[in-house]
């Protein structure tokens, strides 16, 4: 999907650079990498960069994907954000299906996080009953983007635990 110059697409897999690192990886290690230090993203505990067998592992090992997303700006063919629905044990509702997302700095409050996220979630809620959403209380930007996902699914939430926020998006 393309909207005001934004390609919207899942991660190619196929696409590989000579160590056999799918190109889309590598360009989302880049983004994580300029984003690193940005007010807007301290809910990432991390100061130095990211290595590529980390997203390597994080996205196809350690946590397997359901569905990994990312939005490229047209002009300059770089990954200005990134969301991704993995696995996880939550104790109170066993395996779930798992909310992430990542926007540029420069692309935040642009609706790209938002358009991201539901993609991304219309995807996985085909073969899932519920994606989760677990956020820092403070981030404000996460909520604003749960509450403009109220509009187009049926959201329960925030049940705050622990200074996170569990929100539940189902279909309507």
């Amino acid at each position: 999907m393309v909207k005001d110059e934004i390609t919207y697409r899942p991660v190619s897999w196929e696409t590989v650079d000579a160590q056999g690192i799918p190109t889309d990886l590598e360009k989302t290690r880049m983004m994580l990498n300029a984003c690193l230090g940005h007010k807007s993203l301290r809910f990432i505990p991390r100061k130095k960069p990211f290595e590529i067998v980390e997203i390597r592992q994080e996205w196809m090992e350690n946590n397997p994907a359901l569905a990994h997303w990312i939005a490229i700006d047209e002009g300059s063919e770089e990954v200005i954000a990134s969301t991704h629905i993995g696995r996880a044990i939550d104790d109170e509702h066993g395996k779930i299906a798992f909310l992430s997302v990542i926007v540029s700095p420069a692309f935040q409050g642009k609706g790209v996080g938002v358009t991201l996220c539901r993609l991304i979630i219309e995807d996985v809620l085909t073969t899932e009953a519920a994606v989760y959403v677990f956020t820092d209380m403070e981030n404000m930007g996460m909520k604003k983007i749960v509450d403009k996902l109220a509009s187009h699914y049926l959201v329960h939430g925030p049940e705050d635990r622990d200074g996170r926020s569990k929100y539940v998006v189902k279909d309507r």
